[in-house]
């Protein structure tokens, strides 16, 4: 058991810090939908993992959620202010525009 988690760890310090960020977030929920069920008495597992996640996302308002997810995705430094020209190829906006 330690092995397999010794190299999980290897790998997941090969990626890049938003996936590290994104699995250690999946493991969270993945604990949390453990105590759900166990707390529910439910031993087979019957609640399926969308269910619990809903659960779990329930307990949350939107501003714990969005707080959550701030910086975990990774995007060119002028993201906020060429936006248009990443999303659509429109051109970029210049610095003097600011």
């Amino acid at each position: 058991m330690i092995q397999s988690l010794e190299k999980a760890i290897d790998q997941l310090l090969q990626l890049s810090e938003s996936e590290q960020r994104e699995i250690a977030q999946r493991i969270l929920i993945t604990i949390e939908n453990k105590k759900i069920a166990a707390k529910n008495n439910d031993v087979n597992g019957s609640f399926s993992a969308n269910e619990l996640d809903k659960e779990i996302v329930a307990k949350k308002n939107a501003w714990d959620i969005l707080e959550e997810l701030a910086g975990t995705i990774e995007a060119p430094q002028d993201w906020s202010q060429n936006h248009a020209h990443y999303l659509y190829g429109s051109p970029k906006q210049s610095q003097e525009n600011e």
